[in-house]
């Protein structure tokens, strides 16, 4: 993706309305940031973090810094530093291992399409290029240069007024780079053992479903042709760093009904409450094993 190219997503990103898509992305980022926290803080206090002893001060200032830093508030630190940090080698390695493996098999996915053949497309009164495939399929596919893929025997299949209305479904995700987005917030949410943050992510690739096919519809005028030409195209399996009529969309675009249908509350606490969680263990960690925190606990050492 071109400096320019991601420029101009994100400057699209901070001028949206506040929306539930808006929110998951926020939260995966704070997953993944959190995440790095997590391990590169509570390493950088217990290893490399070294008091600075050569600040002048008074013996009794001195003596209280020793008796803080040898008081609860230090073991209620590294007892945090190390619980936080153990969550963030699982999370960071969930992020790896998953991430690494979905790069292997885009990869894969991309040699196998290497050889398929470029055409053009009108839709919405402009040329779209696509590269057609032999199966009856429509996706879009590729993190920073994303390309559009249509199934040949689809396009024979299909009405002029159907084309048109799978390549503007198509064009909107090509548009806002939605694999690259459903993917990292899928990586970031779908962590073990925390089924909230897969409902979210099941949520955030339907809404984008959804979006993709209210662009389409609302450029038609009508929602038949979308309708008609997604009954005669074969589902995928769910692929990573892909969007397209996979085998679980009508069961994930049923459970968001609609594009304004909010996230389950339940959800949002759970998610919410597990960062706020991680958020005090960090300020709890840096409070018992940095220096600041001395002088707090002696202020009138300090007149």
């Amino acid at each position: 993706m071109s400096y320019v190219a991601t420029s101009q997503l994100v400057a699209r990103w901070l001028r949206a309305r506040v929306t539930p898509q808006r929110v998951i992305e926020l939260t995966a980022l704070l997953v993944m940031t959190t995440a790095l926290a997590a391990v590169a803080i509570p390493l950088w206090l217990l290893l490399a973090y070294r008091p600075d002893r050569d600040h002048p001060v008074n013996r009794l200032l001195e003596a209280c810094q020793e008796g803080v830093r040898r008081g609860s508030l230090a073991v209620l630190g590294l007892t945090a530093g190390l619980v936080l940090l153990a969550w963030g080698v699982v999370v960071v390695g969930h992020l790896l291992y998953h991430g690494l493996r979905d790069l292997r098999a885009m990869r894969r996915f991309g040699r196998a399409l290497a050889d398929s053949k470029e055409s053009s497309v009108f839709a919405g009164g402009v040329e779209t290029k696509v590269l057609l495939l032999a199966d009856r399929v429509a996706f879009t596919a590729g993190l920073f240069r994303p390309r559009i893929y249509l199934g040949a025997g689809l396009v024979a299949a299909l009405r002029p007024k159907e084309t048109e209305a799978v390549v503007l479904h198509e064009q909107h995700h090509l548009a806002r780079y939605d694999p690259l987005r459903c993917w990292l917030v899928e990586l970031a949410l779908a962590l073990p053992m925390f089924k909230p943050g897969r409902s979210l992510a099941v949520y955030y690739r339907a809404s984008r479903e959804a979006e993709a096919d209210r662009a389409a519809v609302e450029w038609q005028g009508d929602d038949r042709p979308l309708l008609t030409a997604l009954s005669k195209a074969d589902a995928l399996q769910t692929i990573a760093g892909a969007c397209g009529l996979s085998a679980g969309r009508q069961h994930a675009l049923r459970q968001v009904r609609h594009l304004d249908a909010k996230v389950s509350q339940s959800d949002r606490l759970a998610v919410a409450f597990a960062l706020s969680v991680v958020g005090a263990l960090l300020l709890l960690t840096v409070a018992g094993l940095s220096d600041w925190q001395w002088y707090w606990f002696c202020p009138t050492a300090m007149a």
